[in-house]
């Protein structure tokens, strides 16, 4: 479980302090990291509306406190972890957080593209990114096509006929 912080009143301080600087420190991370969890407080999993405003409120403080914008970030925001929003991708737990998690899934990946495309991430590491969240994957040149050839029914006895003038050893 865990720790309650007080929240005081920070927050304003956090963004204000989060807008100004000009290079992210671990301070600027954690502090980052307590206005997610102060975004998620009380985030109701059974209400998909809700969900959703709250992932717009975490790119609202994306954008106000200049931070990149990142899945696990915004699950937390939402107060979800990422086995929960696998388990929302799957359809498993009903359309809607279908919906909700592909839509926050598109906007992170659509995010990373961008990084990519102005030469904030480097290709290698955004290449990496699309693999592990966006489900990328290389081409598997030893995909074994065969299969799909075979007739839907396989009549053993029309193969025995034809093979029947072959050696047995």
């Amino acid at each position: 479980m865990m720790a309650e912080y007080k929240k005081y009143d920070m927050v304003p301080a956090i963004k204000q302090r989060l807008a100004e600087r000009k290079n992210t420190t671990n301070t600027d991370l954690l502090d980052f990291s307590l206005l997610l969890l102060d975004n998620s407080r009380g985030a109701d999993l059974n209400d998909v509306e809700g969900l959703e405003e709250r992932f717009f409120k975490y790119l609202e403080l994306c954008r106000e406190c200049n931070m990149k914008v990142g899945n696990m970030a915004a699950y937390m925001s939402m107060g979800i972890t990422q086995k929960t929003a696998q388990r929302w991708a799957s359809g498993a737990l009903g359309a809607k957080k279908q919906e909700l998690i592909l839509k926050v899934k598109a906007v992170c990946a659509q995010y990373r593209e961008a990084m990519m495309l102005d030469g904030t991430v480097k290709e290698i590491t955004g290449i990496f990114w699309q693999k592990c969240f966006d489900g990328f994957r290389d081409n598997d040149p030893l995909t074994d096509y065969a299969a799909s050839q075979l007739p839907e029914e396989i009549d053993a006895d029309a193969i025995m006929e034809k093979y029947k003038d072959l050696p047995e050893d």
